[in-house]
């Protein structure tokens, strides 16, 4: 991002923070709020604000004012219906992500049904994964903080659910719900389900590293990073893949843990495609901090000393750079 482009979100996202504070004093049910919110907090994150956590101001802010206004899809009528269920989306999923790797907020503080008002599991456009992994997702961070003793039965738990989960998908994939309903032709919701596949096999590694302690070189692991990188392999990619700007979180993952060279190799390529393709620099971050990582892996390898785990870090510091 150049020093123009630069001058220009920072005057952008100044004006726009006015004008949100003005519309929040003088008619705070004002449709418009939310979706403002969460543009300002998408704009700090992509912009590679995210020191100044600004972000989380934003995010909040927009949790805010949804509570105000009781927002839920069972509530909404039906011609605000599609766009309060795009919203309330790019809020979770948002949330979501950051969530994975910091203890921002508690498990109480989201509301899933303003995803879904059923009981059924999809493969929601927006998210890109299955709604039925929200649950396991919004766990790891909260539980990575719990004693060893209690740590390890709840992730050995979510593991079992997990693994249940990725055979029944593979069996029987999830259908998948577009944003607005329109119609999806049968080679994107293949698309879809491998991203869907690969967030599963991402979310195994957090539970291995992080609530099960197994070693990053473990044959566990590493086949979750084979997998996601076969997964990335069939991915239509360019501006035709839409499901394949989503997939920074698990590129990242894979990247952080992978012990070949080929797949960190593999891994680091499309992270910078994604980042040529999208030009945020949220992305850029992340290939930096994964790379990064390895440097610390070879220090530590060399010098018989422990280093500390890439998600120990990122839960400490920031985790913006991994949000979609």
């Amino acid at each position: 991002m150049g020093a123009d482009t630069e001058t220009m979100m920072l005057q952008f996202s100044s004006s726009s923070f006015r004008s949100l504070q003005q519309a929040i004093s003088t008619s705070p049910e004002n449709d418009s709020l939310v979706p403002t919110t969460l543009l300002l907090c998408l704009g700090e994150i992509y912009g590679g604000r995210t020191q100044s956590k600004s972000w989380i101001v934003h995010l909040k802010g927009a949790r805010a004012l949804m509570a105000v206004r009781d927002w839920s899809i069972s509530e909404v009528a039906n011609d605000q219906r599609e766009s309060s269920l795009l919203w309330g989306n790019l809020f979770l999923s948002i949330t979501i992500q950051a969530s994975l790797c910091s203890n921002l907020w508690g498990h109480d503080w989201l509301r899933t049904e303003m995803l879904t008002t059923s009981g059924e599991h999809f493969v929601d456009e927006l998210l890109a994964f299955s709604t039925e992994l929200i649950p396991i997702l919004l766990s790891i961070g909260q539980l990575e903080q719990q004693p060893r003793q209690s740590r390890v039965p709840h992730g050995e738990d979510l593991l079992r659910k997990l693994n249940a989960m990725i055979e029944r998908h593979e069996r029987d994939p999830p259908p998948l719900r577009r944003a607005l309903h329109a119609s999806t032709p049968e080679v994107e919701a293949h698309q879809f389900a491998l991203s869907s596949a690969a967030y599963h096999y991402a979310t195994q590694i957090h539970i291995y590293r992080r609530l099960l302690d197994r070693p990053s070189e473990s044959t566990e692991v590493q086949a979750s990073v084979h997998n996601i990188l076969h997964c990335a392999e069939q991915m239509v990619k360019g501006e035709g893949g839409r499901p394949w700007i989503t997939m920074v979180m698990p590129l990242f993952t894979a990247g952080c843990e992978a012990h070949s060279p080929e797949s960190r190799a593999a891994a680091s390529g499309y992270l910078q495609g994604l980042e040529q393709l999208i030009g945020a620099q949220n992305i850029h971050h992340a290939r930096s901090v994964m790379e990064k990582s390895w440097d610390l892996k070879m220090f530590a390898k060399d010098s018989s000393l422990m280093v500390p785990s890439i998600w120990s870090h990122t839960a400490e510091s920031d985790s913006s750079f991994i949000t979609f």
